[in-house]
């Protein structure tokens, strides 16, 4: 028997391993790092309406949506976010948070960014 954050780990690796490689790995890294902080500052409805507007970061809020409830589409999810009750809404804040810091923590390990690879070019070490 898996717990829930296995089942999170799990769910979320699968998600940013099949983004590597894409066009859009870099936006994708970026966003998912920032989108945890977002949550926190502005609150779930507004971090998903912003996620929303911008095509580049709707990838991080389909994996979410589909690592929350297995398959649902970003368009369920959101409509959730801001149609629920206080307490569907506090439960999708900390499962959102949940995903997310999950999804922050492969996209960081797993996912090339090139502005971190300048950064590092002439780094001692490099030949």
């Amino acid at each position: 028997m898996r717990t829930r954050d296995q089942r999170r780990a799990e769910a979320a690796f699968k998600r940013v391993q099949a983004r590597d490689g894409s066009d859009q790995e870099a936006d994708y890294k970026r966003f998912a790092k920032r989108f945890p902080a977002l949550i926190l500052n502005a609150g779930l409805a507004q971090a998903v309406a912003f996620a929303e507007s911008k095509p580049k970061n709707q990838a991080l809020l389909d994996d979410i949506a589909s690592a929350i409830d297995e398959g649902s589409p970003r368009s369920s999810y959101a409509l959730d976010v801001r149609t629920c009750g206080i307490e569907r809404y506090q439960w999708l804040t900390r499962e959102t948070l949940a995903v997310a810091g999950w999804l922050k923590r492969y996209a960081e390990a797993l996912l090339r960014d090139p502005e971190e690879d300048e950064d590092t070019k002439g780094a001692p070490g490099d030949s």
